[in-house]
């Protein structure tokens, strides 16, 4: 399977959203739906039962770690590729 690419605006000050382009990848599980992992992101793992909804719940991740980040004072990792 190909790894797509996730587009998602984070951010929730006021200036302009920044930003990020993450590859994710999708792994089909032998009981059946995805799991997305972001390699960028340690640990920003995710499950959906059809690739749409394990995308949709990749973007979701990816917000949640990048606000977490956030709130700890860290910046995100820079997206290579």
């Amino acid at each position: 399977m190909t790894t797509p690419h996730l587009r998602t605006r984070i951010g929730s000050s006021p200036m302009p959203k920044a930003r990020y382009h993450y590859n994710i990848m999708l792994r089909p599980e032998p009981e059946g739906g995805y799991t997305a992992l972001v390699p960028a992101l340690p640990g920003c793992v995710t499950y959906g039962r059809t690739v749409d909804e394990a995308r949709e719940m990749a973007k979701d991740a990816i917000s949640g770690y990048i606000a977490s980040l956030r709130k700890r004072g860290d910046t995100a990792p820079p997206v290579h590729g």
